[in-house]
């Protein structure tokens, strides 16, 4: 599908823009069309196009160029089975961050949700612009958690840059599933906090009580 973003090349071609391969993405959100370079990689386009911006009063952010050595530096930490083999797309008002492994397999160049909050990765199964396009307008609920969101922003201020609803006591060691047990946390630290957590608890014997945990 992306060959009709493309022009040939020949003896004086140029490399022009052409209407954006997220059409529907940005369309769901309300957001008006871009111009794009139409011969670069959709994952490139989308990250040079629209990197930084906040869609959705803060439901959705694009990864910056800028934050992607550094991001990735910390994703690998949590999810050491990615072996750093993805490339970072964006992350939601939860923390949690979309990525394209680069994992040879099946899944080579597909999406994945990296759900920080209780370090499981889910299959998405589409590739970059399918996803952005027509999973995540007909699926924003699962995929953004939408309808929360709105509960969110009649008591809370909108998610802003690198922060994310976080919860105060983690899911894996109790915590409820609530808005009542959120957040606004600095997203890096929220992920460094609850993956020391995870490592501190994850090999204890089920039913074990848990005391008082300190931080590096």
């Amino acid at each position: 599908m992306f060959d009709l973003f493309k022009r040939k090349k020949g003896r004086g071609a140029r490399r022009r823009a052409t209407p954006s391969m997220f059409a529907e993405f940005l369309e769901y959100f309300g957001e008006a069309p871009v111009l794009e370079d139409g011969a670069a990689d959709p994952y490139d386009a989308f990250i040079d196009g629209l990197g930084g911006r906040s869609f959705g009063d803060g439901v959705f952010r694009v990864f910056e160029r800028s934050d992607l050595e550094r991001w990735h530096r910390v994703v690998s930490g949590c999810f050491t089975k990615l072996r750093g083999e993805f490339n970072l797309i964006g992350y939601d008002w939860m923390g949690r961050c979309f990525a394209v492994d680069q994992r040879d397999g099946d899944g080579k160049e597909l999406v994945v949700l990296l759900e920080i909050a209780t370090l499981d990765m889910y299959y998405i199964g589409k590739d970059v612009a399918v996803f952005l396009n027509e999973v995540m307008p007909n699926q924003s609920e699962a995929c953004l958690g939408v309808g929360r969101y709105r509960e969110w922003l009649e008591g809370h201020a909108p998610v802003g840059r690198m922060e994310c609803g976080g919860y105060r006591i983690p899911l894996f060691l109790g915590g409820e599933d609530s808005l009542e047990n959120m957040e606004v946390s600095d997203m890096e630290v929220y992920w460094d906090m609850t993956d020391q957590l995870w490592e501190a608890v994850k090999d204890l014997p089920e039913g074990t009580k848990i005391g008082n945990i300190s931080f590096e």
